[in-house]
């Protein structure tokens, strides 16, 4: 299963506030959609910027996140043809001026409980310069790194996105933002457990591994508006 996601911006006249309900309100529409085992819509939140890693070139005024799980990308063209794919499409259009949609396949390593921690971020990465091949990054990354989640205090879920494509836009601007070639996501009980988090001895570990692992990287922090998670995934 793939799972779409969306980076979004707001469109002029649209403040954040307004962007975000009408995302949510849009998004109901995909509740019962067939071919759509889940979404998620999220407010984007600023987070400070890595010290230790330099800085992806993501536009730090999107306003949310929005996620589409599909079995493939067949499944997500016939949804955007169906009434509910279209009702959503023009909630969506109403609010937001540019957008970058990204395919991908979630590894998940520590998966997220049912009851879902309702603070999250999403870490957006490249491979670093030291690996010429994907393949070797991936398997530093799901593994080498990836691993070493198991022991960070306060991370209640971890699910490395690795992107597989990307899809054009139909309705909105192309957002302008440099390639990603991963999503690392991971989830709190509370955005102060993750600053608790930082903290840790294992995370300093964990993080000095992962300058060695990635070469850009943008992380925000994001809160879940509104969300249906496919069985095989909650």
């Amino acid at each position: 299963m793939l799972k779409m996601f969306e980076l979004l911006r707001r469109r002029d006249g649209v403040d954040h506030d307004a962007c975000l309900a009408g995302l949510t309100q849009a998004a109901a529409a995909l509740a019962g959609a067939p071919g759509v085992p889940g979404y998620t819509v999220q407010e984007a939140l600023p987070l400070p910027a890595r010290k230790d890693i330099v800085q992806l070139e993501i536009p730090a005024d999107v306003d949310a996140f929005v996620e589409i799980w599909c079995q493939d990308e067949a499944a997500y063209a016939a949804l955007l043809a169906s009434p509910a794919g279209q009702s959503w499409r023009q909630g969506r259009a109403a609010v937001v001026g540019a957008a970058k949609t990204l395919v991908i396949e979630e590894r998940a390593i520590m998966p997220v409980p049912a009851a879902r921690p309702p603070a999250r971020n999403n870490a957006f990465l490249t491979r670093h310069a030291r690996f010429a091949d994907k393949q070797a990054f991936l398997d530093e990354w799901l593994v080498g790194h990836g691993d070493m989640c198991l022991a960070v205090p306060y991370l209640r879920g971890f699910v490395p996105c690795v992107v597989q494509g990307e899809l054009p836009q139909q309705d909105v601007a192309e957002l302008a933002m440099a390639q990603v070639e991963g999503i690392a996501q991971a989830y709190f009980d509370t955005p102060e457990e993750e600053m608790l988090m930082i903290q840790t001895p294992q995370a300093k570990a964990w993080f000095a591994h992962g300058a060695t692992t990635f070469g850009l990287i943008k992380a925000f922090g994001a809160r879940e508006t509104a969300a249906k998670i496919p069985e095989q995934v909650a």
